[in-house]
């Protein structure tokens, strides 16, 4: 009997194999860091068999992919390490992933002691290079596991899906449903940290740059005081998995969700503005945070509410600093758009204290068709005593800019610091979200396809990493953007934009991976979404300029 041969590329070379040869056996001996692969632009296992002429792409941490693969299959080691120092599972809860750290609850007593020995039962688990095998489950399938590991309850998450069967991943007994691919075997782990903080621990993931180092730094404790604001918000609406949300969804009492949800945002931002009246020295906002946080709704919210206690602000965007084309820093033969150096640091210095010192001033407007600041007689600005500055930009948290002004400031951090669970181990990704936000608003506002957006969006998330990240610590408020109902709202117009994209292109396994993320929403009507909300900024038909 012939066998059928097919033709593929891979690593540079073109191979002729077999018909359902495994990926594995087509890699070079000494590549056995690669995570998974791409193969015609999917992604999938090294175990995956070629059936067809393919093009394959080895998926190594330095990608977007790989790093989560990477995450998925520490999280597995981990919770495997817990399982078998028998800690109870159903007590232990994953936060959602900031920069490179998971904040795990133990909702128990916690000390160091109990954390070494996790990590050695961890690093025990990788000496062996445990094979991590994929099983597809019947929901009578996963109601057995889930009984045999004590987690029944892990059941409610699958309360709407209508899937056959459901992937789950087995590491020497012990199974998990984990949202994605993970690793070969267990030996794919090269680094990690894991440290005590409060009731729980930090699981710290190597540096996005360099597998070999890791950076042991704890976020500020505001951030993670407002992570627990919000999950405290979720749970006293009775919301605290998407698999609750959807529920609220069938029988119709998402309406008042929505209420409270905007009635919670209204709150946090009262509270910020009692802080900033608190002192009457205080003459600048800064406020920054990375693509699609929301900035322009929660800037003009701000001045609304400056406005009712008799102050008015004047908005100033950093972005119509920047050096016209020719200035712009050149860095390994690139022009760095993102770098705090292409923004003219003396002329904003000039104008605002300027401002501040009672003067009118005529600002620029930066024309991004031609990369070039533009001053009109029409872009005037005056401030008198009582007004304040707020100043908007991916360089406002950076203490370069705020020696630059002879003022008191007051400095807000804001992003959709994403609460709500998939599962007690799976958070829904913040970055995923502000992702979807972005897709949405670009296609409406701005004419960008989906595809072009995510072809971007690693610069971004590049140029948030070097610039906004570090200086986070150093904000005077956080605020959350997230409100817990707003990907059943983006999703009908997620996934029409999403399913654009297709099997050809490079972004597809991207495209495909955002729609399996919004398949476990329902879809939520607008019609209870007030003008001013968050939301509107991204879906349309606000209140405020978008």
């Amino acid at each position: 009997m012939l066998t059928n041969m097919i033709k593929i590329e891979i690593e540079g070379k073109t191979k002729i194999v077999k018909e359902e040869t495994m990926v594995k056996d087509c890699l070079s001996d000494d590549n056995n860091r690669i995570l998974a692969v791409k193969v015609n632009n999917s992604i999938h296992s090294i175990y995956y068999k070629l059936v067809e002429d393919s093009v394959v792409e080895p998926i190594t941490f330095y990608s977007d992919e790989g790093k989560r693969i990477y995450a998925r299959t520490l999280k597995l080691i981990f919770l495997k390490a817990c399982y078998d120092l028998s800690l109870n599972m159903n007590k232990i809860e994953f936060t959602n992933k900031i920069q490179n750290n998971y904040f795990i609850r133990f909702k128990q007593q916690v000390d160091e002691d109990l954390i070494e020995d996790i990590r050695e039962k961890m690093w025990n688990i990788i000496m062996y290079n445990i094979r991590i095998t994929k099983h597809k489950l019947s929901y009578e399938g996963a109601r057995k596991v889930y009984k045999s590991l004590g987690s029944e309850h892990q059941l409610d998450n699958f309360r709407i899906k209508t899937k056959d069967n459901y992937t789950f991943y087995e590491c020497d007994n012990y199974y998990n449903y984990l949202y994605g691919l993970v690793a070969p075997t267990t030996g794919y782990i090269t680094n990690f940290e894991i440290k005590p903080y409060k009731d729980g621990a930090i699981l710290f993931l190597p540096d996005d740059d360099n597998i070999d180092k890791i950076n042991t730094e704890v976020i500020s404790n505001n951030v993670i005081n407002e992570f627990n604001k919000f999950k405290e918000f979720e749970k006293n609406i009775e919301i605290n998995s998407v698999s609750d949300l959807n529920m609220h969804v069938l029988g119709d009492t998402i309406s008042n969700d929505i209420r409270y949800a905007e009635l919670n945002h209204s709150q946090r931002i009262l509270e910020i503005l009692k802080k900033i009246n608190s002192d009457k020295d205080i003459r600048a906002i800064f406020i920054a945070g990375p693509s699609s946080s929301g900035k322009t709704t929660f800037s003009q919210k701000l001045e609304d509410g400056l406005k009712i206690v008799g102050k008015r602000a004047i908005h100033i965007s950093m972005d119509n600093y920047f050096h016209d084309l020719e200035k712009i820093p050149v860095v390994d033969g690139k022009k760095d758009y993102e770098s705090i150096n292409n923004l003219d640091l003396k002329l904003f210095s000039i104008q605002m204290n300027s401002l501040l010192n009672g003067n009118s001033v005529r600002v620029p407007e930066y024309n991004f068709k031609c990369s070039k600041k533009e001053f009109n007689n029409n872009n005037v600005l005056y401030m008198s005593k009582n007004d304040i500055l707020i100043i908007e930009g991916i360089h406002a948290l950076n203490p370069k800019v705020h020696k630059l002004i002879n003022a008191k400031s007051f400095k807000i951090y804001l992003a959709p610091l994403v609460t709500l669970g998939l599962d007690h181990f799976t958070k829904v990704s913040s970055n995923d979200t502000r992702l979807i936000r972005r897709i949405v608003r670009d296609s409406d506002t701005r004419g960008v396809s989906p595809e072009d957006t995510l072809s971007n969006w690693k610069k971004v998330l590049d140029g948030e990493r070097k610039n906004i990240f570090p200086y986070v610590n150093l904000a005077d408020a956080i605020f959350n953007t997230n409100l817990v109902y707003e990907l059943g709202v983006l999703k009908p117009f997620a996934e029409k934009l999403l399913l654009k994209i297709p099997e050809n292109s490079m972004y597809y396994s991207d495209a495909r991976r955002l729609y399996k993320l919004l398949n476990n929403f329902l879809p939520i009507e607008t019609t209870h979404i007030p003008s001013d909300s968050i939301l509107k900024e991204f879906i349309g038909n606000g209140c405020f300029k978008r």
